[in-house]
């Protein structure tokens, strides 16, 4: 039996646990583009933000202008995380969202190039 015959099998099972690799990865992408935080969980999100921005009203601080300051930096630091979430919740839209780049470039250097897979030279054939 050649050296070819035995290492065979194994590059096709190899190739073939790629390929299953590949298309898991591809369908949880697919299933991200239509998933996202439900409507109830945003809806406790803004109230929750809400309520937070409008309870500090209720906190006695002598300086109005200090008072303002603070509440305006809780309303910035909220707004922020809310914006955040929003970006999170919709990673395929958008300027910060991720983009088919990096799978084109995977896509030209593989059809590009030829893969050579050198098998260990078996130590029972003579060199």
């Amino acid at each position: 039996m050649s050296r070819n015959h035995r290492v065979s099998p194994v590059i096709h099972a190899e190739a073939f646990r790629a390929f299953n690799h590949l298309v898991e990865a591809r369908r949880l992408r697919v299933d991200a583009v239509g998933t996202g935080l439900p409507a109830v969980l945003w809806s406790v999100v803004l109230i929750g933000a809400g309520l937070s921005i409008f309870v500090t009203y209720f906190l006695y601080i002598g300086d109005l202008r200090l008072h303002l300051i603070m509440t305006a930096t809780l309303a910035m630091f909220i707004g922020l995380m809310v914006f955040l979430t929003a970006v999170v919740d919709n990673p395929f839209r958008g300027d910060a969202a991720v983009s088919a780049d990096a799978y084109r470039l995977i896509m030209e250097g593989v059809m590009d190039k030829k893969l050579v897979i050198e098998a260990e030279p078996d130590p029972d054939e003579p060199r």
